[in-house]
């Protein structure tokens, strides 16, 4: 798999978490 692809779906995944949950929009990197 690309590493680009790899990065989207873990932006999404952030994003996601982030909008669920306000006090998470920081990415735990």
């Amino acid at each position: 798999m690309k590493p680009i692809l790899l990065t989207l779906i873990v932006v999404a995944l952030v994003a996601g978490c982030g909008f669920e949950e306000p006090s998470s929009v920081k990415p735990p990197a």
